[in-house]
């Protein structure tokens, strides 16, 4: 089966929130805190509005992988500029930044998920950037170790604790 790789376009809407809605359900069933919001609760739209918002501030884009006709999986990344916060404790960089990497769970294991991370490497590349960022949700950690096959190191982390038990 021959995977297409291309930017989006606007009929591609609605496949983009159905696999986006898988995603969030299976982060919701990961998080022992509760804390994400299953599908019956996520605003897939506001999250595409919010999610366009911030390409469009980054020089970034969407792109599809299609296998006959249909969905299978995109990528989301845009261009970031060191922040002058950042500035305080680093040195600046262009970076890329990766927002959403999702493949439909039927199409995992095909190279689909791996092919995106280079589509959006290359865009990168293309525009400047020196290193690529993507963040993971711990205990998604398929993901994780994905990450880490792509050749991703670990170099932040952020924990957790409730405190109103």
């Amino acid at each position: 089966m021959e995977i297409i790789v291309r930017p989006e376009r606007p009929e591609d809407q609605h496949a983009l929130e159905v696999l986006m809605i898988e995603l969030q359900d299976h982060i919701a069933s990961l998080d022992f805190l509760g804390r994400n919001r299953p599908a019956v609760s996520f605003d897939v739209q506001a999250y595409f509005k919010n999610l366009r918002d911030t390409l469009r501030k980054g020089d970034g884009r969407i792109f599809v992988a299609e296998s006959n006709g249909s969905i299978t999986g995109f990528v989301a990344g845009s261009v970031t500029e060191t922040s002058s916060q950042d500035l305080l404790e680093a040195f600046p960089s262009r970076d890329g930044k990766v927002h959403e990497l999702i493949v439909a769970s039927g199409e995992r294991g095909r190279g689909i998920g791996a092919g995106r991370m280079q589509t959006v490497e290359e865009y990168f590349k293309e525009h400047g950037c020196k290193f690529m960022k993507v963040g993971c949700f711990a205990p998604n950690t398929s993901a994780h170790d994905f990450y880490k096959r792509c050749g991703f190191k670990d170099r932040y982390t952020e924990m957790i604790k409730e405190v109103n038990v």
